[in-house]
């Protein structure tokens, strides 16, 4: 039986506190539990002139309870450095609320119809808390949801150039994403600028799976949750600076290993997936999230991106290269969510082999319907039967 699982909802689990308790300020409550467990977080602020005090600058992070288990980073968040002290970077609340719906008017209509929000409690919940600008590379990880002990790390930022682990005069762009494990080298699936090594001295690969687990281990979260967890790798002072945590997915068994002989000749194979099926293989109808690269009916809006990911379908994403689709997931939310929490992430590389419309084999698509998975959103849907075992993937269409 064809399966189009329900949409628009947020996660529930009696083991997370936090999906049981929403924070209104998400990132700066669990920060301050992070602090209370011994981990270290950014200085925060209950007040402006306080910021002021920082010698590096200091950030207005935004903040809403939707963020916690719905969509990632809904809002702009501003940083003020400390040349621009005093020239009018102070925000009240109200003020904080007018910038946003400024800056974001969409997401107003968006997200409320999404998440069945009252819009006027969606509006009044705009909020920001104030944190120290800290040094180092803005980072994400998450783990694998079939395979354990392999984990995704995307970086950002500029880097110092080592020498024998000591900083030298020198900055490096950095936009990276690595598969890691204890066992391994740190594979590179991507990267953008001049230096696509793992970066020395901002953290090994086994000090960063540690810290994300331990993380994980907290017992606010689920264990068997698989989060998308945020910090800075401040290399001058030797420090992982813990952000946030979203939820993603949840953990899935291995329960099967697909050999060469069981892709049909006819099926289409994926050699990078994220999320496994029965050993049997499910009838599902998978969202063409992107295509050749392009997001679909997106208009480049990550907002709509966030939904889709949060539809709780298998979606699949195509490009030339997918590269493509990993730099861009390793610069914005919207496009690594659509990794990190659908229940099963199929990517393609075409290399140009197919002529159809976007790129995508039309065995695949020749039965496509546009759906409209929430007010303003419409996906193109392809019924496909599809065979994960977490590593490789076919699919033939039904």
């Amino acid at each position: 039986m064809l399966k189009l699982m329900p949409i628009i909802r947020i996660p529930t689990s009696s083991r997370d506190h936090y999906v049981n308790n929403p924070p209104q300020k998400p990132k700066l409550e669990i920060g301050g539990y992070f602090e209370s467990k011994g981990f270290f977080v950014p200085s925060r602020f209950a007040e402006v002139d306080e910021a002021y005090d920082s010698p590096s600058g200091f950030l207005y992070r935004s903040e809403h309870r939707l963020e916690y288990a719905g969509p990632s980073d809904l809002f702009t968040t501003v940083t003020v450095l400390p040349e621009d002290y005093g020239n009018d970077f102070v925000f009240t609340r109200e003020e904080w609320q007018i910038f946003q719906r400024n800056e974001h008017k969409q997401h107003y209509e968006l997200f409320p119809k999404a998440y069945g929000y009252d819009p006027h409690l969606f509006a009044i919940g705009v909020d920001f808390s104030l944190w120290e600008l800290v040094d180092g590379i803005n980072r994400f990880m998450f783990a694998d949801p079939v395979n354990e002990g392999q984990y995704y790390v995307g970086s950002s930022g500029l880097i110092h150039s080592f020498d024998r682990r000591k900083p030298i005069l020198g900055y490096r762009n950095q936009y990276s994403l690595h598969q890691i494990s204890y066992d391994s080298t740190p594979a590179l699936l991507a990267h953008h600028g001049d230096h696509p090594c793992w970066p020395v001295g901002y953290g090994s690969p086994s000090e960063l799976i540690d810290l994300y687990e331990m993380i994980r281990g907290l017992n606010r979260f689920d264990p068997d949750h698989i989060p998308i967890v945020e910090f800075q790798s401040d290399p001058l002072e030797g420090i992982q600076w813990t952000l946030q945590y979203h939820r993603g997915r949840d953990r899935q068994k291995k329960l099967f290993t697909l050999a060469e002989n069981d892709i049909p000749p006819s099926a289409i194979r994926f050699d990078q997936v994220m999320g496994s099926t029965a050993p049997d293989g499910e009838d599902v109808e998978v969202a063409i999230a992107h295509a050749d690269g392009t997001p679909i009916n997106f208009s480049g809006n990550y907002a709509k991106a966030e939904v889709l990911a949060r539809s709780n379908v298998p979606v699949l994403l195509s490009a030339r290269n997918l590269k493509t689709i990993y730099c861009a997931g390793v610069m914005q939310h919207g496009s690594r969510s659509l990794w990190a929490k659908p229940p099963l992430s199929l990517f393609i590389e075409t290399e140009g082999k197919w002529g159809e419309q976007a790129n995508i084999p039309i065995s695949l698509t020749r039965i496509t319907r546009i759906k409209e998975v929430t007010p303003g959103v419409e996906i193109a849907f392809a019924p496909m039967h599809v065979v994960s075992d977490g590593n490789i993937a076919f699919a033939t269409a039904i």
